[in-house]
């Protein structure tokens, strides 16, 4: 919640599409992307997410 309270102090103009990009371990993958879902979706524009791929 509060990084999406600081997300929409930075928005500016009738469109505000977000996109974030994720370097995370797969084991946490699907509890960031559905908090991204639940709290920073986008109301005014697309939200997309890029997944870094883990090396190793």
């Amino acid at each position: 919640e509060l990084l999406n309270q600081s997300i929409i102090k930075s928005e500016k103009g009738p469109v505000a599409n977000r996109i974030f990009y994720l370097a995370v371990p797969p084991t946490v993958f699907e509890e960031v992307t559905v908090n991204i879902r639940n709290a920073c979706a986008s109301i005014k524009g697309y939200t997309r997410v890029i997944i870094e791929k883990p090396f190793g």
